[in-house]
């Protein structure tokens, strides 16, 4: 295994959302419906895991299995969905969407690239391993920086502070 980065998550709405304007109080997101990605059926994620040592819950109303459905489950709805701020950027740049730095501290996450030992020595798939690292690098310094409260947006969206 090799990581590659760390990054972190945002919250995302729609833009017009009827109870979420320019920031996102704790009251706000434990009062929202929730939309979540499970691919494993496990109901539970670190989001839920985080709240849960704070004695609190959010409303989890709609479970997708796949990540390529949450962009339009937020376009169409009144749904709050907290996700990677990468995934939420790129978002940003298909639908008319605003992020937020979560309420409560999620902290970092880091992206692996995993291979089955006996592919270790092989070329192939060195060569693969080093284009996707070198990749994932470039992708990363390309990443605006997380914007302060009251900075004038550099990209169509941005992380708001609360």
């Amino acid at each position: 295994q090799q990581t590659l980065r760390k990054t972190s998550y945002v919250c995302a709405v729609r833009s017009g959302h009827p109870e979420i304007g320019d920031s996102l109080s704790i009251e706000q997101y434990l009062r929202a419906k929730h939309g979540m990605y499970a691919a494993s059926g496990s109901p539970y994620s670190l989001v839920d895991e985080t709240l849960a040592r704070m004695n609190l819950r959010r409303d989890v109303t709609l479970r997708v299995p796949r990540f390529a459905a949450l962009p339009f489950m937020i376009a169409s709805s009144d749904l709050l969905v907290t996700i990677p701020e990468d995934l939420g950027l790129a978002f940003s740049r298909l639908i008319d969407i605003k992020l937020f730095p979560p309420p409560v501290e999620l902290g970092e996450f880091e992206i692996k690239q995993y291979w089955h030992e006996r592919h270790h020595a092989e070329p192939a798939f060195q060569w693969l391993r080093s284009v996707v690292r070198r990749e994932t690098m470039r992708l990363t310094r390309q990443r605006p920086r997380k914007a302060a409260a009251g900075d004038v947006p550099q990209t169509p969206a941005r992380v708001r502070s609360a």
